[in-house]
């Protein structure tokens, strides 16, 4: 995440147009990669962040809960193709949302 941060900021000062973007966990059956303890790890965080949404923390939930990897590569390439993403850091919910 340090790397990552430093990337990003690296980025943002350089000038160059860019869109970042940051979701929370990336789940799925189209990963490649085995990784049980970050699919553990999505599956506690939506089971609270649903519970946190039951009691009207919905803008929460919609910024930090999981997304599969097929809904993320159409995100990606929407927000890459779309002038309004430049310049812009996309979280969950602000990944989501394209027509």
């Amino acid at each position: 995440l340090s790397a990552r941060g430093k990337l990003e900021d690296h980025l943002i000062a350089s000038g160059l147009p860019y869109t970042i973007a940051r979701p929370a966990f990336v789940t799925g059956r189209a990963r490649e990669e085995f990784r049980p303890m970050e699919r553990l790890g999505a599956m506690v965080v939506d089971w609270s962040l649903l519970w946190g949404a039951i009691l009207g923390m919905q803008i929460l939930r919609e910024r930090y809960r999981s997304i599969d990897a097929p809904e993320l590569s159409r995100a990606l390439v929407v927000h890459a193709l779309d002038p309004r993403s430049a310049g812009k850091l996309l979280m969950g919910e602000r990944l989501r949302d394209f027509p």
